[in-house]
């Protein structure tokens, strides 16, 4: 075992205390070398290459997006992912989409609770972290009984762009950056420029998990 793996495994094994079994440091780290496996807020491990439904966890997500900040953390204040995900659901719901649906949008980011939120110009520049985005995000709609809304369906796409648009004007680009940058979303310009009905002032990452776990608790009970 080299340096480095020492180095990680004691670690690991440090956060292990009050996180991890010694059995999932091990399966981490394999003969001294690191294996494709997070480890996880409440304890478990996901397999990036072959992550199975059972190893998502609803608290897992919900840690982890609201931890993790939009625009690469270029905000002129801190702006959860979590908080991102509630829009996109809200404005689905705001323009007839099911139940459904709106799952789907409060997931569509999903799984950057695990790999982390990549901008999208440089996600078209990383062909093998977009694979391994779309087996983990499928993995996850497969978990909560989504699989009939991935692909995501338009809709969705949609409101992200909406969102998009509307929550960089407000927190990071001039409108007329975000019109040049983005352009804006079909139908929804003025949505886009002019964002009144969503959650705009930033929550800090316990009210934005709150939030995002609320959500979701409402929208599974109403399946």
């Amino acid at each position: 075992m080299d340096d480095t793996a020492r180095d990680l495994r004691d670690a690991l094994s440090s956060f292990s205390r009050d996180h991890l079994s010694d059995e999932i440091i091990r399966r981490v780290i394999a003969d001294g070398k690191m294996v494709p496996m997070l480890a996880t807020y409440g304890g478990g491990i996901i397999d990036l290459i072959a992550p199975k439904p059972e190893q998502i966890i609803l608290d897992d997500i919900g840690n982890g997006l609201s931890r993790e900040c939009r625009f690469a953390r270029q905000t002129s204040r801190f702006f959860s992912v979590a908080q991102h995900s509630v829009n996109v659901s809200r404005w689905i719901e705001q323009q007839g989409g099911s139940v459904d649906e709106q799952l789907a949008g409060l997931f569509h980011d999903a799984s950057e609770a695990y790999i982390g939120d990549i901008p999208r110009p440089l996600k078209q520049l990383l062909p093998q972290y977009k694979k391994i985005e779309a087996r983990l995000m499928e993995t996850i709609f497969t978990r909560f009984g989504l699989q009939k809304q991935w692909p995501l369906p338009q809709i969705v796409h949609d409101a992200d762009t909406v969102m998009l648009c509307s929550e960089a004007h407000l927190h990071l680009l001039s409108k007329e950056t975000v019109s040049t940058t983005f352009g804006y979303p079909p139908n929804h310009a003025e949505l886009a420029l002019n964002p009144s009905d969503f959650l705009s002032t930033p929550y800090d990452q316990g009210d934005a998990k709150r939030l995002f776990m609320s959500r979701a608790i409402y929208l599974f009970g109403r399946r």
